[in-house]
Protein backbone atom coordinates (compact mmCIF):
# COMPACT_ATOMS: atom_id res chain seq x y z
CA UNK A 1 0.00 0.00 0.00
CA UNK A 2 1.31 3.46 -0.89
CA UNK A 3 1.76 5.98 1.94
CA UNK A 4 -0.67 8.86 2.37
CA UNK A 5 0.84 11.71 0.43
CA UNK A 6 0.33 15.27 -0.63
CA UNK A 7 0.72 16.31 -4.25
CA UNK A 8 1.79 19.72 -5.45
CA UNK A 9 0.95 21.08 -8.87
CA UNK A 10 1.79 24.53 -10.20
CA UNK A 11 -1.28 26.07 -8.50
CA UNK A 12 -2.66 23.42 -6.15
CA UNK A 13 -1.89 21.46 -3.04
CA UNK A 14 -3.71 18.13 -3.00
CA UNK A 15 -3.79 16.60 0.47
CA UNK A 16 -5.86 13.89 2.13
CA UNK A 17 -9.10 15.13 3.66
CA UNK A 18 -9.37 15.31 7.43
CA UNK A 19 -12.49 15.55 9.54
CA UNK A 20 -11.59 19.22 10.02
CA UNK A 21 -12.41 19.83 6.35
CA UNK A 22 -16.14 19.40 6.92
CA UNK A 23 -17.05 23.07 6.30
CA UNK A 24 -15.15 23.23 3.01
CA UNK A 25 -16.58 19.94 1.76
CA UNK A 26 -20.09 20.94 2.82
CA UNK A 27 -19.81 24.24 0.96
CA UNK A 28 -18.98 22.26 -2.17
CA UNK A 29 -21.64 19.57 -1.57
CA UNK A 30 -24.40 22.11 -0.87
CA UNK A 31 -23.90 24.14 -4.06
CA UNK A 32 -26.68 23.13 -6.49
CA UNK A 33 -24.64 24.07 -9.56
CA UNK A 34 -21.57 22.08 -8.46
CA UNK A 35 -23.71 19.07 -7.57
CA UNK A 36 -26.03 19.23 -10.59
CA UNK A 37 -24.28 16.31 -12.32
CA UNK A 38 -22.80 14.58 -9.25
CA UNK A 39 -24.34 11.64 -7.42
CA UNK A 40 -27.85 12.32 -6.25
CA UNK A 41 -27.31 16.08 -6.11
CA UNK A 42 -26.99 18.49 -3.21
CA UNK A 43 -26.01 16.92 0.11
CA UNK A 44 -27.23 18.14 3.50
CA UNK A 45 -24.94 18.28 6.55
CA UNK A 46 -25.56 14.65 7.56
CA UNK A 47 -24.93 13.43 4.02
CA UNK A 48 -21.74 15.50 3.85
CA UNK A 49 -20.55 14.00 7.16
CA UNK A 50 -21.16 10.53 5.73
CA UNK A 51 -19.35 11.52 2.53
CA UNK A 52 -16.38 12.82 4.52
CA UNK A 53 -16.27 9.61 6.57
CA UNK A 54 -16.23 7.55 3.35
CA UNK A 55 -13.37 9.67 1.98
CA UNK A 56 -11.32 9.43 5.21
CA UNK A 57 -12.15 5.72 5.53
CA UNK A 58 -11.03 4.99 1.96
CA UNK A 59 -7.62 6.50 2.75
CA UNK A 60 -7.37 4.45 5.96
CA UNK A 61 -8.36 1.21 4.22
CA UNK A 62 -6.60 1.54 0.86
CA UNK A 63 -3.76 4.04 1.36
CA UNK A 64 -5.07 6.33 -1.39
CA UNK A 65 -8.22 8.28 -2.08
CA UNK A 66 -9.74 11.66 -2.73
CA UNK A 67 -7.58 14.68 -1.98
CA UNK A 68 -8.78 18.06 -0.75
CA UNK A 69 -7.84 20.64 -3.40
CA UNK A 70 -6.30 23.79 -1.93
CA UNK A 71 -5.39 26.66 -4.22
CA UNK A 72 -1.85 27.95 -3.59
CA UNK A 73 -2.22 31.04 -5.80
CA UNK A 74 -2.92 33.98 -3.48
CA UNK A 75 -5.09 35.61 -6.11
CA UNK A 76 -7.48 32.63 -5.97
CA UNK A 77 -8.33 32.52 -2.22
CA UNK A 78 -5.26 30.62 -1.09
CA UNK A 79 -5.67 27.81 1.40
CA UNK A 80 -9.41 27.18 1.14
CA UNK A 81 -10.75 23.75 0.26
CA UNK A 82 -11.68 24.66 -3.29
CA UNK A 83 -12.62 21.18 -4.40
CA UNK A 84 -11.85 17.51 -4.29
CA UNK A 85 -10.03 15.23 -6.68
CA UNK A 86 -8.49 11.82 -6.54
CA UNK A 87 -8.91 8.10 -6.95
CA UNK A 88 -11.31 5.72 -5.29
CA UNK A 89 -12.74 2.27 -5.74
CA UNK A 90 -15.72 2.39 -8.07
CA UNK A 91 -18.63 1.21 -5.97
CA UNK A 92 -18.00 -2.41 -4.86
CA UNK A 93 -15.61 -3.32 -7.68
CA UNK A 94 -11.87 -3.58 -8.24
CA UNK A 95 -12.05 -0.71 -10.74
CA UNK A 96 -10.41 2.55 -9.69
CA UNK A 97 -12.27 5.74 -10.52
CA UNK A 98 -11.10 9.31 -10.96
CA UNK A 99 -13.49 11.62 -9.13
CA UNK A 100 -13.52 15.41 -8.83
CA UNK A 101 -15.55 18.52 -8.05
CA UNK A 102 -14.53 22.16 -7.96
CA UNK A 103 -16.10 25.28 -6.46
CA UNK A 104 -18.12 27.10 -9.08
CA UNK A 105 -16.24 30.39 -8.74
CA UNK A 106 -13.05 28.62 -9.91
CA UNK A 107 -14.47 26.95 -13.01
CA UNK A 108 -12.82 27.67 -16.35
CA UNK A 109 -9.28 28.11 -14.99
CA UNK A 110 -7.94 24.61 -15.72
CA UNK A 111 -7.69 23.65 -12.04
CA UNK A 112 -9.75 20.47 -12.40
CA UNK A 113 -7.59 19.34 -15.32
CA UNK A 114 -4.44 20.10 -13.29
CA UNK A 115 -5.66 18.12 -10.27
CA UNK A 116 -7.00 15.25 -12.38
CA UNK A 117 -3.75 14.92 -14.32
CA UNK A 118 -1.78 14.79 -11.05
CA UNK A 119 -4.19 12.17 -9.69
CA UNK A 120 -3.85 9.98 -12.78
CA UNK A 121 -0.08 10.34 -12.72
CA UNK A 122 -0.06 9.24 -9.08
CA UNK A 123 -2.32 6.30 -9.87
CA UNK A 124 -0.17 5.07 -12.72
CA UNK A 125 3.31 5.97 -11.41
CA UNK A 126 3.03 5.30 -7.68
CA UNK A 127 0.11 2.90 -7.34
CA UNK A 128 1.05 1.19 -10.62
CA UNK A 129 -2.57 0.83 -11.66
CA UNK A 130 -3.09 -0.63 -15.13
CA UNK A 131 -6.29 1.35 -15.84
CA UNK A 132 -8.42 4.13 -14.36
CA UNK A 133 -12.04 4.91 -15.18
CA UNK A 134 -14.30 7.93 -14.77
CA UNK A 135 -18.06 8.21 -15.01
CA UNK A 136 -19.89 11.34 -16.05
CA UNK A 137 -23.43 12.19 -17.01
CA UNK A 138 -23.88 12.79 -20.72
CA UNK A 139 -25.13 16.34 -20.13
CA UNK A 140 -21.95 17.35 -18.28
CA UNK A 141 -20.01 18.80 -21.21
CA UNK A 142 -17.35 20.40 -18.95
CA UNK A 143 -16.38 17.03 -17.47
CA UNK A 144 -16.39 15.41 -20.90
CA UNK A 145 -13.82 18.01 -22.04
CA UNK A 146 -11.64 17.44 -18.96
CA UNK A 147 -11.61 13.68 -19.50
CA UNK A 148 -10.89 14.02 -23.21
CA UNK A 149 -7.98 16.41 -22.50
CA UNK A 150 -6.59 13.77 -20.14
CA UNK A 151 -6.63 11.27 -23.01
CA UNK A 152 -9.49 9.22 -21.56
CA UNK A 153 -11.76 7.52 -24.07
CA UNK A 154 -15.49 6.95 -23.96
CA UNK A 155 -16.11 3.19 -23.64
CA UNK A 156 -19.87 3.07 -23.19
CA UNK A 157 -22.52 3.68 -20.59
CA UNK A 158 -23.64 2.16 -17.32
CA UNK A 159 -26.29 2.95 -14.72
CA UNK A 160 -25.31 4.97 -11.64
CA UNK A 161 -27.37 6.91 -9.09
CA UNK A 162 -30.50 6.35 -11.15
CA UNK A 163 -28.97 7.78 -14.35
CA UNK A 164 -27.12 6.41 -17.32
CA UNK A 165 -23.55 7.71 -17.15
CA UNK A 166 -20.81 7.72 -19.74
CA UNK A 167 -17.86 5.49 -18.86
CA UNK A 168 -14.43 6.84 -19.76
CA UNK A 169 -11.18 4.95 -19.23
CA UNK A 170 -7.46 5.20 -19.81
CA UNK A 171 -4.64 2.72 -19.42
CA UNK A 172 -1.19 3.50 -18.05
CA UNK A 173 0.57 3.41 -21.45
CA UNK A 174 -2.07 5.59 -23.11
CA UNK A 175 -1.83 8.12 -20.27
CA UNK A 176 1.94 8.35 -20.59
CA UNK A 177 1.61 8.77 -24.36
CA UNK A 178 -0.96 11.56 -23.88
CA UNK A 179 1.22 13.60 -21.49
CA UNK A 180 2.29 16.96 -22.89
CA UNK A 181 5.91 17.00 -23.99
Amino acid sequence: MAPVVELNTSRLLLRPFSRGDFAGLHQLNSDPEVMRHIGTGVRNEDETRQHLERIVGHWATHGFGIWAMLVRDSGLDSGRVAGRCGLQHYEATDEIELSYALAQDLWGRGLTLEAARASLDYGFSVLELPRIIATVRSANARSHRVLEKLGMRLEGQRPRYGHQVDLFAIGRDDFRAALPT
